[in-house]
Formats: C-alpha cells, structure tokens, sequence
C-alpha cells in the first residue's frame, strides 16, 4: 500500500495523477467488486423472495457495478490514454467534462440509494453474515470511489482544463 500520507498529489502532473488513480484505487476496486459478485451469487442462492431488503440492495448494487464498471473501461482506454497522449506532446485537449460529471453523479447516486437500502452501511443483528461482508465491502467500495471520483473532479480534471485553456491564450 502506498504511503500517501508522504505524498502531495497536488504536485502530480495529469499524467502522474492518472498512474496514481489507477495503481492506488482502481486495482482495490477490481478486488472489491470480484468479492461483492461473489457475495451476491451466494446472497441471491440463500434469498427468498420475501426478503426485500437484499433483493432491492443487491438489483442497486448490480446496477451500480455496471455503472462502475463502464467507468473503470472508459478510464483505463480512452479518458487516460488521452490524457497521457496530451502530457507526451505537450499538447492539450478538451475532455468530456460533462460527460464524465454525469457519469460520476449516476454512480454516487446509486451509491447512495444502496447506503440507505442497507441502513448506512450499519449491520443489524438480524442479517445473515453474508449480508453483513456485502455492506462491509460495499462501504469500502464507497470510500475508494469517493476518493477517485473526488481526484478526477477536483485534481485531474482542472489541470487538464487549465492546460488547455493556457493553450489555447498562447495561441
């Protein structure tokens, strides 16, 4: 685990920022959700019909691992590629900025529909142990996206607009 308490990300070039999204969260998010879809095959096995509260949490849960899912895709192949591209050439280009806050605002709301479906994340002494890992790491998962959509949105994506807006009253 990296020592970022040592680490002042706020002297990280776009480039920089983008390998340090990717190597400190996106892998722990990659292992979070390959345990929570374990979790779910087991909850939905052992789940009645008449349980609504893990049926409900895990159809949110479902629906925002596809939207995370597409977000780590669309990342790691085309948002920070291009970002690498830009800080190679020193050139700079606009981003989809409105495309990506979207994005990211579809899965914080997910994210937040399920905290309340699952009582904030606080476990009750009626559910199954099973449930109670799936809150647990749905928590942890909560915490790596807050961290990397809060980088994106207030490092990663300012630095690119800035340097495209130097570039462009340069020019």
């Amino acid at each position: 685990m990296l020592a970022t308490h040592l680490l002042n990300i706020n002297d990280l070039n776009p480039d920089e920022l983008c390998n340090f999204i990717e190597t400190r969260y996106y892998s722990q998010i990659d292992a979070l959700l390959k345990n929570l879809d374990g979790m779910v095959a087991k909850l939905e096995d052992s789940c009645t019909e008449t349980d609504t509260l893990i049926t409900v949490s895990l159809m949110l849960y479902s629906r925002m691992a596809d939207e995370v899912k597409q977000l780590l895709r669309l990342d790691r192949q085309i948002i920070f590629p291009l970002i690498k591209a830009a800080t190679e050439t020193d050139g700079h280009r606009h981003l989809p900025n409105d495309n990506i806050h979207r994005h990211h605002e579809r899965i914080m709301k997910l994210l937040a529909k399920l905290r309340h479906q699952a009582n904030d994340f606080v476990v009750q002494p009626g559910w199954s142990q099973p449930f109670k890992i799936f809150c647990d790491d749905s928590y942890s998962l909560e915490q790596c996206l807050q961290q990397v959509i809060y980088l994106k949105e207030n490092l990663l994506l300012p630095k690119m607009n800035a340097a495209a807006t130097d570039t462009n009253t340069n020019q």
